[in-house]
């Protein structure tokens, strides 16, 4: 057991972290979804250069708030959402599409 007067004593470690690395981890995990979705975006497009199907920041964060279960341990892959990603397209409204594409 660990002195209480110890960094894993309950007096001077109750477990939490602290506020600060939070909002550092919050902001870091935001900028790579980012990148991620960037990536995506410019893979996706290039690969699959279909009319009427191209992928946006619009038309992904509308998919990521549709699946969210996608997205609880990752980010944006190729490989996991690009069919998942055409099968959506395919089963939208196209002047929906349009509107997201504006």
């Amino acid at each position: 057991m660990a002195p209480k007067d110890s960094i894993w004593g309950s007096r001077a470690f109750d477990g939490a972290v602290p506020h600060g690395l939070n909002v550092c981890y919050n902001n870091y995990m935001t900028t790579e979804t980012k990148k991620q979705m960037d990536k995506f975006i410019k893979d996706y497009n290039l690969l699959y250069n279909i009319p009427n199907f191209e992928a946006s920041k619009n038309v992904c964060e509308q998919y990521k708030k549709e699946h969210p279960s996608e997205f609880k341990n990752s980010g944006w892959s190729i490989v996991k959402h690009r069919k998942k990603l055409m099968d959506w397209f395919s089963k939208q409204n196209p002047k929906t599409l349009e509107l997201l594409n504006k």
